[in-house]
């Protein structure tokens, strides 16, 4: 070390996203569910709309133990939710730039409300059928939404990568 000294490659594996909030559901014009969530990071929030999204990260269960309880990790790998774009005829100037509403404008729609589709604790029954588990197991989650369209080679040669999370992934490699 005194001669050649020692180098540092500093990283963070964390990606811009948005996170699923607790108590989570909300309806919307008495049809659809959709997700309180929150962005975490700064993502460029106009390339998360209208693309398939899922749901991954962790759960917290009721374990043998109250002071210990059991955490698993939960990945849904199926597009469950999309936060759509308003149509151009609802909004004409759309291509002129959107600003968008964090709170409002990028809640990601889950499903229909219906008779079989309850919005009471939707996203605990979606998580306890996932898993396996009782829904009453489940003590909480920290959940974020994903893009669920995979990375792709591309380029007339393959000399390019598009794949969501690349700039944070990929420097965990180098």
């Amino acid at each position: 070390i005194e001669k050649e000294g020692f180098r540092i490659i500093g990283a963070h594996t964390d990606s811009p996203a948005f996170r699923i909030k607790p108590n989570p559901e909300m309806t919307l014009e008495n049809t659809y569910i959709k997700l309180n969530t929150e962005v975490y990071g700064g993502p460029i929030i106009n390339t998360w709309l209208d693309r398939p999204l899922s749901i991954a990260g962790r759960v917290t269960l009721k374990g043998k133990d109250p002071f210990n309880p059991e955490t698993c990790l939960v990945n849904f790998k199926k597009p469950l939710l999309i936060i759509p774009n308003l149509a151009i005829h609802m909004n004409r100037k759309i291509n002129e730039g959107v600003e968008l509403n964090r709170q409002k404008d990028t809640l990601p729609i889950i499903g229909l409300l219906n008779d079989q589709l309850q919005k009471d604790n939707f996203l605990i029954k979606l998580i306890s059928k996932e898993i396996n588990r009782r829904a009453e197991d489940i003590i909480d989650f920290e959940l974020c939404l994903y893009e669920y369209e995979k990375g792709v080679i591309m380029g007339a040669d393959d000399e390019f990568v598009s794949s969501g999370r690349l700039d944070d992934l990929s420097m965990v490699a180098a």
